[in-house]
This record gives structure tokens, C-alpha cells and sequence, in this order.
């Protein structure tokens, strides 16, 4: 039993420390080495708890519902359906006009140039 739920408390945990670092600073360990942060669109106000949760897990559940599909229909090929809906989200910045992807759409969340990026670039 314990090799089911530790991954599972293990993943979880992962997910959570990653909505509480984008509520607390606009930012996860990968986004803010890349010079970006995560804001509301219109206010420039960190996102909420319940935005950012919207945002990481959306693509999350997509994949799960694309596991879903193929476990149910017993179909194992069906698996890379899972990993398409998983990139569906962060590459939907490619085809869509203001380049946000739909996560970003969903929570009205915009991905910015970080201050501390900005200032070391001018300096």
C-alpha cells in the first residue's frame, strides 16, 4: 500500500509547493531562472491560490482524462494521448493570437519579464 501512496503524497506535495511559490512570489525554481513571473492580467497583483491552482493543475487534469480514456477503453497506444494533452497546454502559446496559453487563459494569468530580469539586463 505504501508504494501506491507515497508517489501519490509525493507528486502532491511537488504540485502544491509549486502553486504556494507562484502565490507567494509570482514564481517557481524554473520560471524565475528563466527572468519571467506570473501575474494577473490586468492588475499586476500576484495570482491568487485559487488562479494558480487553476493554472498548474488545468493541464494536469487534461493528461489524467487522457489516462483516463485509455485505461478505460483499454486501448495502451491511447497512452500518448495523456502526454498530448499534457503539452497541449504550454504549447498553445504557438497558435493562439496573444500568445497565452489556455492554463494562463483559464486562471487570467500573463507571464511577464521579471523586474530583477529587467534590471540586470540594463545594468
Amino acid at each position: 500500500m505504501i508504494f501506491i501512496l507515497l508517489p501519490i503524497a509525493t507528486w502532491l506535495g511537488y504540485h502544491f509547493r509549486q502553486i504556494y511559490r507562484v502565490v507567494l512570489s509570482g514564481q517557481t525554481a524554473g520560471i524565475r531562472n528563466a527572468g519571467i513571473e506570473i501575474i494577473c492580467l490586468g492588475t499586476d497583483d500576484r495570482l491568487t491560490f485559487l488562479r494558480a491552482m487553476t493554472r498548474i493543475a488545468l493541464p494536469i487534469v487534461a493528461a489524467t482524462a487522457g489516462m483516463i480514456l485509455a485505461l478505460i477503453t483499454r486501448i495502451s497506444e491511447l497512452l500518448w494521448v495523456s502526454a498530448l494533452c499534457w503539452l497541449f497546454f504550454p504549447l498553445s502559446v504557438l497558435w493562439n493570437r496573444s500568445r497565452h496559453g489556455w492554463h494562463d487563459l483559464a486562471a487570467d494569468a500573463v507571464v511577464v519579464v521579471s523586474e530583477e530580469s529587467e534590471a540586470r539586463r540594463s545594468a
